[in-house]
């Protein structure tokens, strides 16, 4: 079952009292969250976010089988079809084209960080037939890494961007998305400076 978790492990979620790994511990045995939210499955948190646009990054990190990772997200994004915009998207470029595979008409992106920042252009660029989005973390992203992007006909996605003046700059630069912990503040500078215009 495909469950949305950001970490392997449940420490953080549980402020330590619960440090197993998640894909050990069975779904209803999950702890509570803070305020007593459950950890959702990927099929919940679609059905909430229905009719949103939906980025949906694929954690290959501790799973033991590619191959079940990809079949268990495809049967629930599947089942979605058509009720949210789902862009799917992993650091582990098997996942990636496992996605391409069996679900070839729902959008995929390729997630780039600094582990890997040599590969920042030409991983997404050399998945092109695969991918439509670059999402990069935004410390790499410079000028030309945009253009080279743009020039190959990708979605850039800027992650996670917490500085309006860097929002700004990255948006002008031609990303299309910007993920942020601090979406007030950045939508808020975006609205002022459109007032402004």
């Amino acid at each position: 079952m495909a469950v949305c978790a950001h970490d392997v492990g449940l420490s953080r979620v549980s402020g330590g009292a619960d440090a197993r790994r998640v894909r050990f511990v069975r779904y209803r045995e999950l702890p509570r969250l803070a305020g007593g939210e459950r950890i959702p499955t990927l099929a919940e948190a679609l059905e909430r976010l229905r009719g949103r646009f939906v980025n949906v990054e694929v954690k290959a990190d501790d799973s033991p089988s590619i191959t079940s990772l990809v079949k268990s997200v495809a049967m629930v994004v599947a089942g979605d079809a058509g009720r949210s915009e789902v862009l799917l998207s992993s650091f582990d470029p098997r996942v990636v084209l496992g996605l391409a595979a069996v679900l070839p008409r729902t959008p995929r992106g390729m997630l780039v960080s600094e582990r890997t920042a040599a590969l920042a252009t030409a991983l997404p660029v050399a998945l092109r037939r695969a991918v439509v989005a670059a999402h990069v973390q935004e410390s790499l992203l410079t000028p030309v890494r945009l253009a080279t992007l743009r020039r190959a006909g990708l979605r850039i996605v800027a992650w996670t961007v917490n500085e309006p003046s860097r929002a700004q700059a990255l948006v002008d630069g031609g990303a299309s998305i910007l993920i942020t912990d601090r979406p007030g503040e950045i939508a808020s500078a975006f609205a002022a400076r459109r007032a402004m215009s």
